[in-house]
């Protein structure tokens, strides 16, 4: 194997060993996309993190913060909250126009999510969740579980699940979380949660939906792991490993468009917007438009071809 540490930035990397590819992707504006990008050797051994403003109508890119680390998830509230999760335990968040560092005493953590800017969470390895209050002290919850949590979401602190290993779907209740059985062995990725129903997917094409304490299983047709799921226009979109982007019709899934690893996807006032690594989609309800994004003497984005859509 190949060592780069002989390179003391990833933006020294000759092109033949940059990586590069995304953890977020955010609607900002009509207009813009704000990614967390991660560029890196492909041994994961030197890394840099920018978040970028990047207009998908001009390509004009604006780099908004960079730091040379490694880092697992980025999650934002528009204007109010940004969290990247990175490696070591630390975490960092965005608000009042300055970033802040803090460190997390977890064994690795995974993701980060913030209500409404009043409480943020981040998760991990070990059933872990912390919680942090008006941008204070982080604090461990107590889980019944040591499987790794793999997400969280929710609409308020009386409404608030995690997915993780082995099935593992937690509600909180206050700082302790509770276990709901679902009866399902395989890794959950991601969720959704409503007033009525929360959505649930993972590896292996799982999804369902738990309501009134009654789960059920969709139809999802595929073999491939469930990465993200998102409501927009009164529909419910989830993304994979393979395929791309899939649209929750009843209990089942059809296709929508053939994009590819799909990791993560995010619904703004006019755009579902899709994270597939060095590529953003951004999709209407009608009409798609997307970029690449590359470093080649600093990020840049390039219009992406659609027609194989239409």
């Amino acid at each position: 194997m190949t060592r780069h540490r002989e390179y003391r930035s990833a933006t020294e990397l000759p092109p033949e060993l940059m990586s590069i590819g995304s953890l977020n992707a955010y609607e900002d504006g009509p207009d813009h996309v704000r990614v967390a990008c991660r560029l890196s050797d492909p041994n994961y051994e030197v890394g840099q993190l920018a978040i970028l403003r990047i207009s998908m109508t001009t390509f004009e890119v604006t780099v908004e913060y960079v730091v040379d680390q490694f880092f697992m998830g980025f999650h934002s509230l528009p204007g109010i909250r940004d969290i990247l999760v990175e490696t070591g335990g630390y975490v960092r968040r965005w608000a009042a126009s300055e970033w802040a560092i803090s460190q997390v005493a977890s064994s690795f953590l995974r993701d980060g999510f913030s209500l409404a800017g009043a409480v943020d969470f981040v998760v991990g390895n070990d059933g872990e969740i912390f919680r942090s209050e008006n941008m204070g002290e982080w604090s461990r919850d107590t889980t019944p579980t040591p499987n790794t949590i793999l997400g969280i979401g929710g609409i308020s602190a009386n409404h608030l699940y995690a997915v993780g290993g082995n099935g593992t779907l937690l509600k909180a209740r206050g700082s302790d979380w509770e276990s709901i059985d679902l009866g399902l062995g395989t890794d959950l990725r991601c969720l959704l949660v409503g007033q009525e129903m929360v959505l649930v997917a993972g590896d292996r094409g799982i999804a369902g939906a738990l309501a009134q304490d009654e789960f059920r299983l969709f139809e999802t047709g595929i073999e491939s792991d469930i990465l993200s799921v998102a409501a927009f226009g009164g529909e419910i979109y989830f993304s994979d490993s393979d395929f791309g982007l899939h649209r929750l019709s009843g209990d089942a899934f059809l296709p929508v468009a053939e994009l590819g690893y799909v990791y993560r996807l995010n619904s703004g006032p006019e755009w579902l917007t899709a994270d597939a690594g060095e590529y953003v989609f951004q999709f209407n309800g009608k009409d798609w438009r997307g970029i690449e994004i590359t470093f080649r003497d600093g990020y840049r984005a390039e219009p992406f071809d659609m027609s194989f859509l239409a």
